[in-house]
């Protein structure tokens, strides 16, 4: 049986399918507390996005982000999905992001461990 994606299915499976998962989803994020969730795909990042309740639209690009989750920060990188491979300044956005949103994290983790030390 081939694999298709969910723009390949038509849009009440494609519904249906992404709300069989949607409660697990849920949970997994409760229990193991991301710091930084990349949604990819326009139906990801329109789920996420109405979940989270950001920006009611969600026009397929490049974005990200910072929300609380369960009273925490969470980062949040939205990629569109392409029919083809994404294009090198694409990649490198993304790249710079991570990388970014990796350094604000041990920054912030740094900042914390150096407040409990003794003075």
């Amino acid at each position: 049986m081939r694999e298709r994606s969910v723009e390949q299915i038509a849009g009440n499976t494609a519904t249906a399918l992404i709300k069989n998962c949607e409660d697990y989803l849920k949970e997994q994020l409760q229990i193991y507390a991301p710091k930084i969730i990349i949604p990819y795909g326009n139906d990801v990042g329109k789920w996420f996005k109405g979940w989270l309740k950001l920006d009611e639209g969600f026009d397929e690009a490049f974005e990200d982000t910072t929300t609380q989750l369960n009273n925490r920060e969470v980062h949040l990188l939205f990629v569109p999905q392409r029919q083809g491979p994404h294009s090198k300044p694409e990649i490198l956005w993304i790249r710079n992001e991570i990388l970014k949103l990796l350094e604000h994290l041990r920054d912030r983790n740094c900042d914390a461990l150096n407040s409990m030390r003794p003075k």
